[in-house]
């Protein structure tokens, strides 16, 4: 996106100014909340020139920062809805390479070793966020397994401790990792690991 299209008038509009709910051709500018009026389809040319006029040190940094600010937000809306769509579903990782996928999906096409990248990003922060934050310095470890179907899931580690506000007594329990044995021979997500690590697999489920 060149400079020209990142500082026009459509973006300095969204940047600098909020529109009135009742009349659409008045607009308030958020830095120094002057009421403007500009008609409704006839351009930016009034709110354009305040903008200049009233705001001209650093005029253009901001419209820069507010249009690289939305960009983030719409990758992140379209990496977390193949990060949901996949995991909600149980479905395999290599399911948005399909064309059909992409075809039909609304969402931008992303690879399976980018929504596998994204996947333990959200893990790493899950773990530095929502959890080591939390745990206390004194914690439990319960250490368990089970089988379903033809799975077997082992090493399954729960963190807990005990929380006590206003005299109650709450029990806190995290699951932080499991494996499932399984046959990843053919498993294209693993398509550049060595061989001798085959002996488990990571699937939606996981």
């Amino acid at each position: 996106m060149n400079d020209d299209t990142i500082l026009s008038g459509k973006n300095l509009y969204e940047c600098y100014f909020i529109t009135d709910e009742e009349n659409k051709d008045k607009h308030k500018c958020r830095e120094c909340e002057k009421i403007l009026t500009q008609r409704r389809g006839s351009g930016y040319a009034n709110l354009i020139s305040h903008v200049k006029g009233s705001h001209a040190e650093g005029w253009k940094e901001k419209v820069r920062s507010f249009v690289n600010s939305k960009n983030i937000n719409a990758k992140a809306k379209n990496i977390f809805g193949w990060l949901e769509w996949t995991i909600e579903d149980n479905l395999p990782l290599s399911f948005c390479n399909k064309i059909n996928s992409k075809k039909y999906a609304k969402l931008k096409p992303i690879s399976s070793r980018t929504l596998k990248k994204y996947m333990a990003l959200v893990k790493d922060y899950v773990f530095k966020k929502m959890i080591r934050e939390r745990v206390p310095k004194t914690f439990g470890l319960i250490i368990d397994g089970w089988t379903i179907g033809s799975e077997h899931y082992y090493a399954a580690i729960f963190i807990t401790w005990t929380d006590t506000t206003n005299d109650i007594h709450t029990v806190i329990e995290y699951l932080i990792y499991f494996g499932v044995a399984d046959d990843v021979d053919e498993a294209t997500i693993f398509e550049d690991i060595d061989e001798e690590f085959k002996h488990f697999g990571l699937t939606a489920a996981d």
